[in-house]
């Protein structure tokens, strides 16, 4: 991907939030993060996972975060390993996210509506495919920067703007500027592996590449009300950083089923 890039499509519905999960809720107040971070492990090629031609960007995100936390290419539910760029690895990432339109109860065996977050996390929870997920508040990006470095990245759903394709294409960081806003119909998931706040930038993943942005481009995201940051967690995770798993698991379970 370091040449020609092509971006995909998005597929993020509207901002959803749990309130009742607040990471801050179930772990110990995290410490102040260092002036920079990368966890992306070393990984270049993160492949595109079925977003050129889908709108599946939630499962896209959430297997690139699985390819962050373990170093390698996407693990399937035997725990074979899968490249990333190949069709093997885009249908495994697409059948796990007709699966979740078909539990939201949308039409046909691959239905193609995008994730809201919330239903998203909880349906690869309730079929084991994460032990746990919390939210962040975005208000506070040494949290939601410390949350990168302890978890190895943070799901962000945000609402790209009108320029951020060309930008991709042309590898400039994405910003937020008066004239360059969020569009709340163009809802996307993202996912956040590195953060330098000397430079003002952070790095996330997207369309099977590695996209800069501003850090002027999240505070526009949050001044917008487009924005929200989770993540998913291992049982790994949780013993690394303290997290109640037990406790968590029981709020999720509150929630009810997938499409509650």
């Amino acid at each position: 991907m370091a040449g020609n890039r092509t971006p995909g499509k998005r597929g993020r519905r509207s901002p959803s939030h749990e309130p009742s999960l607040r990471l801050t809720n179930f772990a110990p107040p995290a410490s102040a993060p260092p002036p920079a971070g990368d966890v992306t492990n070393g990984i270049t090629d993160w492949g595109m996972l079925g977003n050129d031609a889908h709108s599946d960007c939630g499962a896209a995100a959430f297997e690139h975060g699985r390819m962050a936390k373990s170093g390698t290419n996407v693990l399937n539910d035997h725990g074979k390993e899968l490249a990333a760029d190949s069709t093997a690895a885009t249908n495994y990432t697409l059948e796990t996210y007709y699966a979740y339109g078909r539990a939201v109860g949308e039409p046909g065996q691959q239905p193609d509506e995008g994730v809201q977050n919330s239903t998203w996390l909880k349906f690869l929870f309730d079929q084991g495919l994460i032990e746990g997920y919390a939210e962040l508040d975005v208000t506070k990006p040494d949290e939601v920067h410390m949350a990168m470095l302890n978890f190895h990245g943070v799901l962000l759903g945000c609402d790209l703007t009108a320029d951020a394709e060309n930008e991709f294409k042309e590898h400039k960081p994405w910003t937020i500027t008066g004239a360059e806003q969020p569009n709340p119909q163009s809802g996307h998931d993202i996912y956040l592996v590195k953060y330098d706040t000397k430079a003002g930038s952070e790095t996330i993943i997207t369309w099977g590449a590695l996209q800069d942005c501003t850090l002027a481009w999240e505070t526009g995201e949050v001044q917008a009300g487009g924005l929200e940051a989770w993540v998913f967690i291992t049982a790994e995770d949780a013993q690394r950083n303290g997290v109640n798993l037990p406790e968590l698991q029981a709020a999720i379970h509150s929630l009810g089923g997938t499409t509650t």
